[in-house]
């Protein structure tokens, strides 16, 4: 190990900057999670239902609309009930969609919210979801449009499935956020046949310009789904993932679920993905994945039963042969309950800084695992991380290993023992 002094880290405070100082951490015991509270207290504080509706079939143009009743998609409509345009707003008014909502047009402006969905709808490309906007792309946004105070379930077991689904690319936002989802509540169809299901999501959103705002929502992937995503962005911008409960239930396929994914081919892929208070159950699987995207913030949030033995219960980077720079990719401030699991796990990439991370027991237990493994993968790659201030699970605390020709590579302080066959800088005195 090379000891370095704290002057060879000076200048991370200037790069990083200092974090959300009082910010709460959630109990996950919060009263605004899921489908619940006022749904009219964003649409002008009651109902504003202008023509209404008592059976699917509709283009809605622009305009208030409302349901009478539960309506069910005909047969012939492949479960589709209501194509959606700029500007609606679908108040369902308590009442079941049975089918799907669905757009190949700019859907800005459009609000739909306050009820429940319900449909069976296998993936087919870009056909996908309950909600599923496969959208033009407008020349300029500039207003949201806002998933709300919903109950959605996709049924369709055994093949890969999303619920809501957007791929949506304005040329210009000039709104804060192109697209809203709060007080959600989903819950993924099981999924335990691994030929037949990857990557299944409650919700996923891929844009090349789009910002995401997510809040309050009550999100669970299933036990056994092989390899759910919570919520998957995939090269998104500025968005905000914040104040929601994802629960991950056990499973014992082989690829483990993940909470949530800021994601892209390559970097900067899901740039400036900033994911904070949320309250996330992770048992054997993921809490959060980075993979190719800069910029991530990752903080204040609480991992509850962090039981991930292979691949962290926070994984960071991605195998690639190309090392490729994160850029301000920071996890600051969290809260994990150690349950025999790695914290975190990182392997081929550049940039991370670890700081001010705390760990716990879970109930009725004690702690136990370690708190990160930083390894490497293959032919040119890199894997470099700094850690300060950290919780001690372990002794050894940190694992640096590498797995030759790739190399690994960590600076430490005041974060426990380190080991390995890694390079470890260590560092007396913690910028």
């Amino acid at each position: 190990m090379i000891r370095l002094a704290k002057s060879a880290l000076l200048l991370l405070p200037l790069l990083y900057g200092v974090c959300c100082v009082g910010q709460a951490i959630p109990t996950g015991t919060e009263p605004y999670y899921g489908n619940v509270g006022d749904p009219y207290a964003t649409e002008g504080g009651k109902p504003s239902c202008k023509k209404m509706l008592d059976r699917c079939g509709k283009k809605l143009d622009h305009g208030d609309y409302c349901l009478a009743k539960d309506v069910t998609a005909s047969p012939d409509s492949s479960g589709k009930c209501f194509v959606l345009s700029e500007g609606v707003h679908l108040d369902l008014s308590g009442h079941t969609i049975f089918g799907r909502l669905f757009s190949h047009g700019d859907i800005q402006g459009a609000h739909i919210f306050n009820g429940k969905i319900s449909c069976k709808a296998a993936d087919h490309d870009a056909d996908a979801g309950c909600i599923g906007i496969n959208a033009s792309d407008p020349p300029t946004l500039s207003d949201p449009a806002e998933f709300h105070h919903l109950t959605i379930h996709n049924s369709a077991e055994n093949v890969v499935t999303r619920t809501i689904f957007v791929d949506w690319s304005p040329q210009k936002q000039n709104a804060p956020f192109g697209l809203r989802i709060y007080n959600t509540t989903i819950v993924s169809p099981p999924c335990s046949i691994e030929a037949s299901c990857n990557r299944t999501n409650d919700v996923r959103v891929q844009s090349g310009t789009l910002s995401l705002d997510a809040f309050h929502n009550d999100w669970t992937c299933s036990a056994d789904t092989n390899a759910c995503q919570a919520i998957e962005l995939f090269a998104m911008r500025n968005s905000h993932i914040h104040h929601n409960r994802l629960n991950m239930e056990k499973t014992k396929l082989p690829e483990t679920s993940r909470a949530i994914v800021c994601d892209g081919d390559k970097v900067p892929g899901s740039d400036h993905c900033e994911v904070d208070s949320n309250y996330i159950i992770a048992n054997n699987n993921r809490a959060f994945r980075v993979r190719s995207s800069t910029n991530v913030h990752f903080h204040h949030n609480y991992i509850a039963d962090c039981a991930n033995t292979a691949s962290g219960c926070i994984h960071l980077y991605d195998q690639s042969s190309t090392p490729e720079d994160y850029g301000k990719l920071v996890i600051e401030q969290n809260v994990v309950e150690m349950n025999g699991g790695a914290a975190i796990y990182l392997r081929c990439g550049e940039g991370a800084l670890i700081r001010d991370n705390r760990v716990k027991t879970v109930p009725n237990g004690k702690l136990s695992g370690t708190f990160a493994i930083v390894t490497s993968w293959g032919q040119g790659c890199t894997t470099d991380a700094t850690f300060l201030r950290n919780g001690i699970v372990g002794d050894p605390n940190i694992l640096v290993v590498n797995n030759p020709p790739a190399t690994a590579k960590a600076t430490v302080c005041r974060s426990g023992k380190s080991s390995g066959t890694g390079a470890v800088t260590e560092l007396k005195d913690c910028p």
